[in-house]
């Protein structure tokens, strides 16, 4: 009995202090969040929002350039708020991500597990699961660091959480005919919206509804007049129209003749097989990356062991949802290199690669979750295993840990330096307007995210965004 509560208690400090450096992963992102500054299209965006209001400037992008509605209706948001909460942004996503996560969590461990074995899991795996997407997309510097990036890739997979978080209180609550009405309008809306943020996401999107309404009809025996049924099929609705719309949109046409003609179908897969093969072999090659997805899959092994027990515990069937749980995560990652493929001709640019992250590290999650229950009885009966299984959890963050903390004390100087240089800048440049000047000559204003940038040539396109956002003309020295 004595070893039983030193075993536990040894657990109890261990699981609970891990929390500490997955939260110190997450806060030196959000440092670094804190020096984002406007960069390249970000000017233009803005002022089109500006000078157009909400429903113009999305017409006017829908028209000209792209058919990512919501992700121009976000462009204005920024500019009502002003360019200068930027640095606040990276707080914020990841903030309200995490709060997501874990109402998430909570909802579902309060049905799994009993009250003192859920107490902290919520908040480690939110954390954690967090840090491991972020840990493994190959370009921060533009999917979350940068405005255009963080609101066309990181924003969507947020939404995407609150659905899920939404679909489980739906499923778990029995509302009247009214209220019913307004949950399927929620779901259609929200569908829609996340639906129009991405051409990376949003065909991933409209897959996972169709498969699970189908499923949900073909498995589940679902009925037509069956409430949860109804609720997905207005989520797919909803996903349905926002690819329509996207894919309709005349600009299209134009931002198309900057790239390749459109492959074959044969092509088109060749393309993204390369493309989701590389990114597999970075993240298993790499071995701070690898250690980040092993110590998710032990942490969500452990909690998967802590489920309330039932009569089919280690049923072989958790075991077959472990191996589809993780072949779907795969699948919709690979899924993510399909349209990048069809719509430039080649792989995904890595900064469309936190997409993927999320579905691969959700499959990986889910599979350690599902193999833990397949396990649990055993677990329960010998508390030394649940202690080894904690303990593997700290040996497989400290990798992680340590690469982040390099990322950070690196990539820390480069955004320092450039968002000091930023405000200068800015304040010579609205200083000039001040003075009626009609040209300025500013420094070379190269970025820590390779975005392109002003030069001396006025007709280049940085160039113009600057100089129409600030309403003077612009000057800078050469590229570098």
């Amino acid at each position: 009995m004595q070893n039983f509560k030193i075993m536990n208690r040894l657990e109890y400090l261990l699981i609970r202090g891990l929390i500490l450096p997955v939260s110190a992963m997450i806060a030196a992102y959000i440092i670094l969040g804190g020096y984002n500054r406007l960069l390249a299209d970000d000017y233009c965006s803005l002022y089109f929002a500006e000078r157009l209001g909400l429903l113009r400037s999305i017409w006017y992008w829908y028209l000209n350039w792209h058919g990512g509605f919501s992700a121009s209706a976000f462009d204005w948001l920024l500019s009502v708020v002003g360019p200068y909460s930027l640095r606040y942004s990276v707080f914020f996503f990841l903030s309200v991500w995490l709060c997501i996560l874990f109402l998430l969590f909570r909802r579902i461990f309060s049905v799994v597990f009993d009250e003192d074995k859920r107490s902290f899991t919520d908040v480690l795996l939110s954390l954690l699961l967090i840090s491991v997407v972020l840990l493994i997309s190959p370009d921060l510097s533009q999917s979350l660091f940068w405005w255009g990036g963080v609101r066309a890739y990181l924003f969507p997979l947020i939404l995407f959480t609150l659905y899920i978080l939404l679909f489980l209180k739906f499923f778990q609550s029995n509302p009247t005919s009214t209220g019913f009405i307004g949950w399927c309008l929620v779901s259609f809306a929200l569908s829609f919206v996340n639906g129009g943020f991405s051409e990376v996401f949003t065909p991933v999107q409209v897959v996972i509804f169709i498969c699970i309404t189908f499923l949900g009809w073909w498995v589940g025996k679902f009925e037509f007049r069956n409430r949860v049924f109804q609720f997905l099929l207005a989520g797919a609705a909803g996903s349905c129209l926002a690819l329509i719309v996207m894919v309709l949109a005349p600009g299209n046409a134009n931002r198309q003749e900057y790239f390749s003609a459109t492959p074959g179908l044969f092509d088109i897969f060749a393309i993204s097989i390369k493309g989701y093969s590389s990114f597999l072999w970075s993240v298993m090659s790499t071995p701070a990356l690898l250690s980040g997805i092993l110590c998710l899959t032990v942490a969500a092994f452990y909690v998967g062991t802590g489920f309330t027990p039932t009569p089919k515990a280690g049923d072989h069937k958790d075991l077959q949802w472990a191996c589809i749980a993780l072949g779907i995560g795969c699948i919709l990652a690979f899924g993510c290199f399909i349209p990048p493929a069809y719509g430039i001709s080649d792989v995904a640019p890595a900064r469309t690669l936190i997409i993927p992250s999320f579905f691969f590290v959700a499959g990986v999650f889910a599979f350690g979750l599902f193999l833990g229950r397949y396990t649990s009885i055993g677990f329960l009966k010998d508390k030394r295993l649940s202690v080894v299984l904690v303990a593997l959890c700290w040996v497989t963050i400290l990798l992680p840990f340590k690469s982040v903390y390099t990322y950070f004390v690196v990539a820390h100087k480069e955004h320092v330096s450039f968002a000091e240089k930023w405000d200068r800048v800015d304040s010579q440049i609205r200083l000039s307007i001040k003075n009626e000047d009609q040209d300025i000559h500013i420094p070379s204003m190269k970025n820590w995210a390779g975005l392109e940038y002003p030069n001396d040539n006025p007709k280049y396109w940085p160039n113009v965004c600057f100089s129409i956002y600030y309403k003077i003309n612009v000057l800078a020295p050469p590229l570098e």
